[in-house]
């Protein structure tokens, strides 16, 4: 079952680290991606998923696609700390449908 990590940071470099740890991790698709995503857009999302306000705007965002299940990828994810707040988006998610459908249109993030 394919799920996103929405990844945010507060500078590019833990961006990069965050994404470098999901790469060497979980099976994301980085043949693809990752994909550059608006980061007051990310923060939205967080506010929807969590369902709560936000402590702090992210400045940076990222996308990727992950070929795991949501829930062992959110096991993994606890497991290693990454310096950045990874969100897993997955079919229970209202923004799923959303996300899956822009994440082609999205321009490739370079770090």
């Amino acid at each position: 079952m394919v799920c996103f990590g929405l990844i945010r940071a507060d500078d590019s470099e833990k961006l990069k680290k965050a994404i470098d740890s999901l790469d060497r991790e979980i099976d994301v698709d980085l043949d693809k991606g990752p994909k550059r995503f608006n980061a007051s857009r990310a923060d939205d999302i967080l506010t929807k998923v969590l369902d709560s306000p936000l402590k702090n705007e992210c400045e940076y965002a990222a996308l990727c696609k992950i070929n795991e299940k949501a829930s062992r990828a959110i096991n993994i994810i606890q497991d290693t700390r990454p310096p950045a707040h990874i969100i897993i988006l997955s079919q229970k998610h209202d923004v799923y449908d959303q996300v899956r459908n822009s994440y082609n249109k999205l321009r490739e993030l370079n770090l």
